[in-house]
């Protein structure tokens, strides 16, 4: 009895077991139909809205529905309704000013083309799905979108600009400055603004939308800053400070004057009692003097000369003369800290006829030639020599082309702005400085400082070492006789030259260095001669 009972229990769970088999079969079909269904509409809606190739239903352009059109047709649509955009009428006022145009004066048009692009693009960007849900959405739904007319930037603001030229005024902030012991004060202006971008806007909008409506603008105010004397306090106080010149660093520590409000309390009840806009005030000031000045410490550190030099030049050579001064008022009383380095052509700066320079001869390529700034040179050569007798340390330098006449051979300075410069350094435990002075025809380069080593003294020793020959060319002028000879340019050697810096102790030579080594090219001959027999 047991066994048979055991028996219908296993049949029974059978049976059940088959039941939900087949349930779970009829469900599982059941949703396959659905989604078979749901993906075949979804390919429906796929094909249809993807293979759409007019502008969806719903899109309207500035309020004109080109729905349902191809591009071409939704194109002569635009184009009749903005065939006559030009002849709007603009009228603008702002405050008490107005002015009147036409679309035609500012070259106003309406780019249907591009309109219709937009349009039709409209609900086309995006992944497939995207693209699907925007296509029934644009169809389904009104979409207006909105595409300005255009015009010429430069004459639409050419109009507003004789509209609002006697309205927009620029706002003037209060104003300060430092009388001796005063510190005069003037109130600000208020200005006018014109919104210049709303105005445009509208302009464009009337086009759009074909309407003449006037377009009303108002100016705004716009104060200026109030005086803020705790402001004003903090940007003019200066603690006071003596000039120094500390050894240790060789730094050099300039001297600051003491300014401050005398009185903070009572400058703020005056510069409140000023409403007034554009009025000028005094608020008193505390000067402080420093103890020691620049001038004095200066005179301290440049009590010393470490060396001089002078050229001589001809002052009716005015032009070149004239360079010579320019170049000299330049380097004159330029300070070198410790390790601060010199460049003539920054100093000097570049030649120039707006800076003054004049045109005088020149070394070129081998020639003198008529050049801006002939002359310079002569002062960058007396620097060159009262340099090396000071013992600065030389950075760079170059000789000319040819010989000069108004320094040893060896012992010149070519400069060219941009190219070749003149530089040297302050290798002295103390600050330095130049002086160069024109009196009559004749430019001298000092080198002022503190002499830490009385007993020396630095000199030039130039060795010539060669002597180059020049050339001869000569011309044959049929206006001369057979033998007659004349020299239109004469002939000059070259040379080669080693100078040394010597450096004496008490009348004795401790050291002897060689400096450079230069050459100068010859100047040939050149003579017109008569034909020959």
């Amino acid at each position: 009895m047991e066994e048979n009972r055991q028996e219908d229990v296993i049949t029974e769970d059978a049976l059940d077991s088959g039941e939900k088999t087949e349930k779970l079969k009829k469900c599982l079909l059941i949703l396959a139909i659905v989604l078979g269904v749901i993906f075949s509409v979804i390919a429906v809606l796929a094909l249809i809205t993807l293979s759409y190739d007019k502008i969806y239903s719903g899109i309207s352009v500035n309020g004109t529905f080109v729905g349902g059109m191809s591009k071409q047709e939704a194109e002569q649509v635009l184009e009749e309704k903005y065939a006559n955009v030009s002849d709007i009428n603009l009228i603008v006022y702002c405050d008490d000013e107005r002015i009147a145009f036409t679309g035609k004066d500012i070259a106003a048009k309406f780019d249907s083309q591009k309109a219709v692009e937009t349009a039709y693009q409209t609900g086309r960007d995006g992944g497939f799905f995207e693209k699907i849900a925007n296509g029934l959405r644009y169809r389904l739904m009104d979409n207006d979108i909105e595409v300005l007319a255009e015009c010429d930037r430069l004459k639409v603001d050419s109009q507003i600009s004789k509209l609002t030229k006697d309205i927009k005024k620029p706002v003037i902030q209060p104003e300060y400055v430092r009388e001796g012991d005063k510190l005069l004060v003037k109130t600000g202006v208020s200005g006018r603004m014109v919104d210049e971008d709303q105005i445009r806007n509208d302009i464009l909008k009337n086009l759009t939308y074909l309407k003449e409506e006037i377009i009303l603008s108002q100016s705004e105010v716009i104060s200026p800053e109030k005086i803020d004397v705790e402001e004003i306090r903090s940007m003019i106080k200066q603690k006071v400070q003596n000039a120094e010149y500390i050894n240790d660093t060789g730094t050099f520590v300039d001297q600051i004057i003491g300014v401050d409000i005398k009185n903070v309390e009572e400058a703020k009840k005056i510069a409140e009692s000023v409403d007034e806009e554009g009025m000028q005030f005094s608020i008193p000031l505390l000067i402080t003097l420093p103890e020691v000045t620049t001038e004095q410490v200066l005179q301290q550190l440049f009590v010393d000369e470490l060396s001089s030099f002078t050229t001589y030049f001809n002052v009716n050579e005015k032009e070149r003369t004239e360079n010579v001064t320019l170049s000299a008022n330049f380097i004159n009383d330029v300070i070198l800290m410790p390790g601060q380095e010199f460049s003539y052509n920054t100093t000097v700066g570049e030649r120039s006829v707006e800076r003054g320079f004049k045109t005088a001869k020149v070394y070129s390529q081998g020639q003198v030639v008529d050049g801006l700034g002939g002359g310079i040179c002569q002062t960058s050569s007396t620097l060159y020599n009262a340099v090396v007798k000071a013992d600065l340390e030389v950075l760079e330098r170059r000789n000319h082309s040819l010989p000069v006449s108004y320094v040893k051979l060896g012992t010149d300075a070519t400069v060219v702005y941009g190219t070749t410069d003149f530089r040297f350094k302050n290798n002295q435990q103390y600050p330095i400085k130049i002086t160069a002075k024109i009196s009559g025809g004749s430019l001298t380069v000092k080198i002022l400082g503190i002499n830490t080593h009385p007993e020396r003294t630095v000199e030039f020793r130039t060795e010539t070492i060669a002597v180059l020959p020049y050339s001869v060319k000569e011309i044959v002028d049929e206006n001369l006789t057979t033998g007659q000879r004349v020299v239109i340019q004469s002939g000059k050697k070259g040379y080669k030259v080693k100078s040394y810096r010597v450096t004496k102790e008490n009348g004795e030579v401790v050291s002897e260095k060689l400096i450079s080594t230069d050459t100068y090219s010859p100047v040939a001959e050149i003579a017109k001669v008569g034909p020959s027999i």
